[in-house]
């Protein structure tokens, strides 16, 4: 997991390549499926979440197609009013952030939606069983996607091994 911490200066400071970085980096590391954990320097504080949005803001207003932002951030925020759990399965469905999602993860999402009322103690284990389903059956299709493309191709998905697949 690589640290940042922000100083008060709102400078970002990456210990690990020990240099000042900026919210084009966040991007990048996070496109490179890095792991992150931003903290205030002076309060120790998890900013991540913060930190983060921000970023995102910062990615969706440097789009100028200015009906896309307001149709992206309009539908975030009613869908995050509405259904948080619903929304995370609709992103699994879609493939969004499956890479990501660690069985330590799905857990600490789904108690933080327990805690918050979003989601019945209940509901618990029927929740994780589904969104663990979910994952299983995109990456199925996906892998079966690709092993279509690649059958019909004569470029292979692996560079080294063509029968990988």
């Amino acid at each position: 997991m690589r640290l940042i911490k922000k100083y008060s200066n709102r400078r970002l400071y990456d210990f690990s390549i020990k240099k000042v970085v900026n919210h084009k980096n966040i991007i990048e590391y996070i496109l490179q499926g890095e792991e992150l954990k931003i903290v205030d320097n002076e309060t120790s504080e998890d900013i991540t979440a913060q930190v983060l949005s921000q970023t995102f803001l910062k990615m969706i207003m440097e789009n100028k197609n200015q009906d896309f932002q307001i149709f992206l951030l309009s539908s975030l925020i009613r869908e995050i009013s509405n259904n948080l759990p619903g929304l995370l399965i609709r992103f699994l469905k879609s493939g969004i952030g499956m890479e990501i999602l660690t069985p330590e993860r799905i857990l600490k999402i789904v108690e933080d939606f327990i805690d918050k009322g979003n989601l019945k103690i209940y509901e618990k284990q029927d929740y994780i069983n589904y969104i663990q389903n979910e994952i299983f059956q995109n990456k199925n299709q996906i892998l079966n996607r690709i092993k279509k493309i690649t059958k019909n191709s004569e470029i292979p998905f692996f560079k080294n091994d063509k029968n990988n697949m």
